[in-house]
């Protein structure tokens, strides 16, 4: 009898454990399982970019991608992946069109090379920039575009960067229309000699005040006028009113 026993307690002891380890392996599924969550901005961006539709609810602006944009679409799909592995902080929802703009300027460097500098996510872009864009060096305040949330004004910026860091004179922009600004020589010179605080139309601003002789604390003025929030459809107007002032 006492054999007896002893077998059914073993059995039941062991049918417990049985029982547990089932109860376990259930609570570990049932963990697991995760109530549908709305997708995050890198995986509808990287959903875009592949073709792949949208939720139409998201809050973020995501590119088009035609046929003819495959190739700037995969520039961006291999920076994120670079971005993800190096500079996870710098994979902000703002910072997604930046990215795709920038995709569409030559790069220099391959983006599989770039080793992000800095601690900060804004410093970690200007190193990006410097790697994709830069052949030489270029003005302090022109890595304020990594700040640009628009899409015009970031377009224009990025292009201006990469044309002054591949070489590109500052002339020869007015001259082709990337700076609409009608800056002269003294004017050009003086625009690459801004303070870093500056961003780029008031960079142009000064240069422009400084080289009708006007002063510094009148360019802060203009600045401050809606001639500091952007370039105009009539640049030749401002130059006039900024002859005005200087006078």
């Amino acid at each position: 009898m006492a054999s007896k026993k002893k077998s059914e307690q073993r059995r039941e002891a062991a049918e417990a454990s049985q029982k547990a380890r089932k109860e376990a392996r259930l609570a570990r599924a049932a963990k697991a399982v995760r109530p549908d969550r709305p997708p995050d901005a890198l995986t509808v961006w990287k959903d875009a970019l592949r073709g792949v539709p949208v939720p139409h609810d998201m809050r973020i602006q995501v590119p088009r991608v035609q046929h003819a944009d495959r190739d700037r679409a995969n520039k961006v799909l291999a920076l994120l992946a670079r971005a993800e592995r190096k500079a996870r902080k710098t994979l902000d929802p703002d910072q997604f069109r930046l990215f795709w703009t920038l995709a569409g300027l030559p790069w220099v460097r391959s983006v599989s090379d770039w080793k992000p500098k800095g601690k900060s996510p804004r410093r970690k872009l200007q190193s990006l920039l410097d790697h994709l864009l830069g052949r030489y060096p270029v003005p302090a305040f022109l890595y304020s575009v990594v700040d640009e949330r628009q899409w015009e004004p970031l377009r224009r910026g990025l292009s201006i960067f990469a044309a002054l860091a591949q070489g590109t004179s500052p002339r020869a922009l007015v001259k082709d229309g990337h700076i609409p600004a009608p800056l002269t020589r003294r004017m050009c010179a003086l625009f690459l000699e801004q303070k870093a605080h500056l961003d780029l139309i008031g960079a142009v601003r000064h240069a422009q005040v400084q080289g009708l002789g006007g002063d510094r604390r009148l360019a802060e003025t203009i600045c401050g006028t809606a001639f500091g929030l952007g370039f105009t459809a009539d640049e030749a107007f401002v130059h006039r009113v900024l002859v005005f002032f200087a006078a």
